[in-house]
C-alpha cells in the first residue's frame, strides 16, 4: 500500500521581507501528520541574480546576516544557483508529480501577524505555473 500525504511543509530563504524579498532558495517535504511519517522532498537554490531580475528585492539586513552564515551556505547561495524560473517550475511540477491538487489540505495552523492577532496560514500549499510567488 502506497502511503498518501495530505501534508505539505515549504520552507524558503530569503534576501528581503516579504512579500517581495527576492527568493534564495526552497525546501519542501510531504508528510502525514497523524503518522509523524515523512514522505518526498524538494530542495533547490535559486541563483540570486535571476530572482532580483524578476523582482525580488534584497534587503540589507539580510544581507548582513547571510554574510556571517558558515562558508558552506555562503558558497551554497553564490555558486549553486538556478534561475528562479527553472526552480518555480520544478517545483511545481515535482507537486503535481506527487499529489492530486484535490488531496491537499488548507493548512490548519495560524500565525502571529504583525499586529499580533491571530490569522490563518496559507490555505493552499499547491502551486501552478513558474510565476512569482509572493505568499504561501
Amino acid at each position: 500500500m502506497t502511503t498518501q500525504f495530505f501534508d505539505l511543509m515549504i520552507d524558503t530563504e530569503t534576501a528581503g521581507l516579504p512579500p517581495t524579498g527576492a527568493l534564495m532558495s526552497i525546501g519542501a517535504v510531504f508528510f502525514d501528520m497523524k503518522t509523524q511519517t515523512l514522505g518526498p522532498t524538494f530542495l533547490r537554490t535559486v541563483h540570486l541574480a535571476t530572482s532580483v531580475r524578476d523582482g525580488g528585492t534584497i534587503d540589507p539586513s539580510a544581507f548582513l546576516w547571510w554574510l556571517g552564515q558558515s562558508d558552506e551556505a555562503r558558497h551554497g547561495v553564490r555558486f549553486n544557483g538556478q534561475d528562479i524560473r527553472k526552480v518555480l517550475q520544478d517545483f511545481s511540477d515535482w507537486i503535481k508529480e506527487t499529489c492530486r491538487h484535490e488531496d491537499v489540505r488548507p493548512a490548519r495552523c495560524c500565525r502571529t501577524s504583525a499586529t499580533g492577532s491571530k490569522r490563518p496560514a496559507a490555505t493552499r500549499t499547491c502551486a501552478h505555473g513558474a510565476t512569482r510567488m509572493r505568499s504561501i
